[in-house]
C-alpha cells in the first residue's frame, strides 16, 4: 500500500513539473524601423464626395513613420507557437468607416470572426471589396446607416478597399493564436505569454513585405529584438 501511494505521488510530482515547465512563458518586444530611402508616396486628391470625404489631400498609409522612422501598423508574429489558440468572440469584431477612411488601418481577428462592415458615419455610398484567396471574397455596397458581415474561417493577410473612394485601403488579418503585435504610432511591440522557446519571428508591412528572425523566448524574461525594414529591391528588367 505504501508503495503504491508514492507511486502516485510519484505521477502527480512529475504531473506538476510538467504542467510548470508548458507554462514558463516569456514577452518579446522591440521596435520596428524603417532603414534607406523613403519613397515618400504622394497624398491622395480628394476628387469625390468632398462635403463628407473633406477637400484635403490625404496622406499615404502605405508607409506611417515616426520622427524617428519608426513604422507604425507593421504585423509583428511568433511562427510555430504550440500554445494558447484565439476563440471566436461572442461580439462581432467591427471594421468600420469614418470621413471616407477606415478607422483601423491594420485590424487582427481570431479565425473563425464574422466582421462587421458598418457604415454609421459617412452619408455617402461606399462599396466594399475584399482581395481574399483562402477565405470567402466579398464585394458589396454599402449604403450610409447599414452594415454587411463576413466569416473567416482560414488564417489570411486580406486587403480590403473601397471601389467608390480609390483612395481607401486597409488590411484584415486573420489569425489562430494570441502571439502578434501590431506597432504602435512609434513602431513599438510587445508580444507577451510566448511559450519558452527558439522561434521564427515574422514582421509584414504592406509595402516594405515580410521578414524574419531567430528569437528565443526565456522563462519570465523580456527578449529585446529591435527589426529594421527596408525598401523591396525591384526586378530589374531583362
Amino acid at each position: 500500500m505504501k508503495k503504491l501511494s508514492l507511486f502516485f505521488l510519484s505521477l502527480i510530482i512529475v504531473s506538476a513539473v510538467s504542467n510548470y515547465s508548458f507554462a514558463q512563458t516569456g514577452t518579446i518586444v522591440g521596435t520596428v524601423k524603417f532603414v534607406g530611402e523613403n519613397p515618400n508616396y504622394p497624398k491622395t486628391v480628394i476628387s469625390k464626395d468632398t462635403e463628407i470625404c473633406g477637400t484635403e489631400a490625404k496622406p499615404s498609409t502605405k508607409l506611417v513613420l515616426s520622427a524617428d522612422n519608426g513604422i507604425k501598423d507593421a504585423f509583428v508574429s511568433v511562427l510555430g507557437v504550440t500554445g494558447e489558440k484565439l476563440s471566436v468572440p461572442t461580439e462581432n469584431p467591427v471594421f468600420a468607416q469614418a470621413q471616407c477612411e477606415f478607422t483601423n488601418h491594420v485590424m487582427v481577428v481570431p479565425t473563425g470572426s464574422t466582421v462587421d462592415f458598418p457604415n454609421k458615419e459617412d452619408k455617402v455610398m461606399h462599396n466594399l471589396h475584399s482581395y481574399s484567396m483562402k477565405n470567402r471574397p466579398f464585394n458589396k455596397g454599402v449604403p450610409f446607416g447599414s452594415v454587411i458581415s463576413n466569416t473567416f474561417s482560414k488564417p489570411e493577410t486580406i486587403k480590403v478597399t473601397c471601389d467608390v473612394h480609390k483612395w481607401m485601403t486597409a488590411y484584415l488579418i486573420v489569425n489562430d493564436d494570441p502571439y502578434y503585435s501590431v506597432t504602435d504610432d512609434n513602431g513599438n511591440y510587445k508580444i507577451e505569454n510566448v511559450p519558452v522557446g527558439t522561434y521564427k519571428l515574422q514582421v509584414w508591412q504592406e509595402s516594405l513585405g515580410r521578414k524574419k528572425f531567430d528569437v528565443t523566448v526565456t522563462a519570465d524574461q523580456e527578449t529585446k529584438l529591435d527589426i529594421e525594414m527596408a525598401p523591396r529591391k525591384r526586378r530589374k528588367k531583362t
